[in-house]
């Protein structure tokens, strides 16, 4: 039997991000198959800026105890800390290495951190037997850059209205969802809140995710106190919380400037929510503009302000987007399709069909 493992740089049983969520479908569909075992464990608990910066060559005292798998499984956006350990282990003890790209960090950075980040990112990337992407974006871009590279497309998988509830949205409840920081711009998304306060409209806004930035978040919480908007900042809740939300809610806005993918536009769109979006990114791989949402000039807040009205003030188009997303969601690969994909895919990898 072959050996599989799971590395992280974080605790391996809490999964908050889309990709720590990915991730943990992955691992819970491939327990139990004959052909190999598969195990994880956190490879690395930083304290401190000086563990930081020396946790790639404190990692390689992993190399003995990894020895003992065929195969490992590393996360992109751990490059820094994982690229030593990951060319020792696939050049020198000649271990099969699959990585998960969920998307380019570089690109959130400009100047010499730009630079940094996209020499990191491509050599880990190329210490790789394998790059698994989750996303038809990052596909796109990883071919482009790695034309030599095996790519694998592994979908993110949905559950189309996994709890049969009716959707009851309220007009006017707009809801995003994601992380609060700078690269999900939400200050666009307030900025267009007030262009359709001056218009007369008294929108609400609940924003579910935790505060990555408290500086930006202080930032907008000024914004909403100057401008008087109605917003509810709910933090990180449960999976329950959060489907009740999206039930009640209208539309949903994302202003992000930056996504691999952006998985909460299908989950939205799994419970028929219409979107807003920017023209950005992963974006237009999934909203298809005027059919399951709109998508929007990229920063353009008045374009977005007036894509809120136009879904919220005519209930014929919203319910026309909310069937559309329905409908977008309904051709998303399940839970089951993504278990049979992945485990035909690594029982070839591992070579040991049977």
């Amino acid at each position: 039997m072959k050996h599989i493992l799971f590395l992280y740089n974080r605790r391996a049983e809490i999964a908050v991000t889309g990709g720590q969520k990915y991730e943990e479908e992955l691992f819970q569909g491939l327990i139990g198959n004959e052909c190999f075992a598969v195990e994880r464990f956190c490879i690395n608990k930083i304290n401190g800026i000086i563990s930081k910066i020396l946790s790639p060559i404190y990692n390689l005292r992993f190399v003995k105890k990894l020895n003992g798998y065929d195969m490992l499984f590393f996360n992109s956006v751990e490059g820094y800390h994982l690229l030593l350990l990951s060319v020792v282990m696939r050049w020198i003890k000649r271990k099969k290495i699959a990585i998960i790209h969920h998307h380019f960090v570089f690109l959130e950075f400009s100047g010499l951190k730009r630079a940094f980040y996209w020499a990191l990112e491509t050599l880990f990337l190329k210490s790789a037997n394998i790059i698994i992407t989750a996303s038809p974006y990052i596909e796109t871009l990883c071919k482009e850059k790695f034309s030599k590279k095996e790519i694998r497309f592994w979908p993110i998988p949905f559950s189309l209205n996994a709890n049969k509830t009716e959707r009851a949205p309220k007009k006017g409840q707009l809801l995003y969802i994601g992380t609060i920081e700078p690269r999900k711009g939400l200050v666009y998304l307030l900025d267009s809140m007030v262009y359709l306060r001056n218009k007369g409209y008294s929108y609400h806004l609940t924003i579910i995710g935790k505060v990555v930035d408290a500086k930006y978040k202080k930032q907008l919480d000024e914004i909403i106190s100057k401008a008087g908007l109605k917003v509810t900042f709910t933090g990180f809740i449960s999976q329950e919380e959060k489907t009740d939300i999206i039930l009640q809610s209208d539309v949903f806005v994302f202003p992000s400037q930056l996504e691999g993918y952006g998985m909460v536009l299908c989950e939205a769109m799994c419970e028929g929510l219409p979107v807003i979006c920017f023209n950005n990114s992963a974006m237009p791989f999934t909203v298809n503009n005027n059919q399951n949402g709109i998508i929007v000039p990229n920063k353009d807040t008045i374009a977005f302000a007036k894509a809120i009205e136009k879904i919220v003030e005519n209930r014929e188009i919203n319910e026309r987007l909310a069937a559309g997303a329905l409908e977008y969601a309904s051709n998303l690969a399940n839970p089951q399709q993504f278990k049979e994909l992945t485990n035909t895919d690594v029982v070839r990898m591992l070579g040991c069909w049977n």
